[in-house]
């Protein structure tokens, strides 16, 4: 999708006909009453520290989706993250897209990200994959999608048409997505407590995904 197209047709909420040819991974939760929050990239080393003492504030968990690259780099945020009762995936050993890899690439990027997370949940980059791919890790674990997306790395969207979108569109059982990286962590400390704020407000919950 062009970053230059209007707010309105950015994709924030998946299509239900998207989720429908891909039945076997997780777009949502359903018959759940809580928002799932979940963060892609990390570890990083100011966004994550921020998030977790925000998120303990606010007696929340959430999902972390760590790059391997980063948690060798970092592996103190990856078990403290882990310690503070958060449920923590793979994102690939590096921001790569699948759709760039061949099978046996792929394989490679995954066992190495798997083995130093530590986890049977994955998030593929940009949500890439090929239908192989999607074979293999579904034969290891858990592919895990979204329902809806933040777009909080995008510069040219502002927060509040951010924080405006998710209030009209989330609900229970979604999986919503932000990022710990370069692009989103100054954005993330107003989009945030917004984001907990208005989940609650509708009488909400959070959870992690197990």
């Amino acid at each position: 999708m062009s970053l230059k197209q209007p707010v309105d047709n950015r994709l924030f909420r998946i299509p239900h006909f998207v989720t429908w040819f891909y039945p076997k991974r997780i777009w949502s939760i359903k018959k759940s009453d809580a928002v799932y929050l979940t963060f892609d990239d990390g570890p990083h080393p100011e966004t994550t520290p921020w998030l977790l003492h925000i998120l303990k504030e606010n007696n929340i968990k959430a999902t972390f989706f760590f790059l391997g690259e980063q948690a060798e780099k970092y592996p103190e945020l990856l078990n403290q993250t882990r310690e503070k009762g958060h449920t923590i995936g793979h994102h690939g050993n590096n921001h790569i897209s699948a759709k760039k890899q061949s099978l046996a690439e792929f394989k490679e990027n995954y066992k190495k990200s798997q083995s130093v997370v530590s986890s049977n949940l994955y998030r593929p980059p940009y949500g890439d994959i090929k239908k192989a791919q999607a074979k293999y890790v579904l034969k290891n674990g858990k592919l895990v999608m979204w329902s809806w997306m933040s777009y909080d790395w995008d510069g040219q969207l502002k927060v509040k048409q951010i924080i405006d979108r998710f209030k009209k569109d989330i609900k229970k059982g979604d999986i919503a997505v932000f990022h710990e990286n370069e692009k989103s962590k100054d954005r993330l400390e107003e989009i945030i407590p917004e984001i907990i704020r208005i989940v609650r407000k509708k009488g909400l919950n959070f959870a992690v995904l197990e």
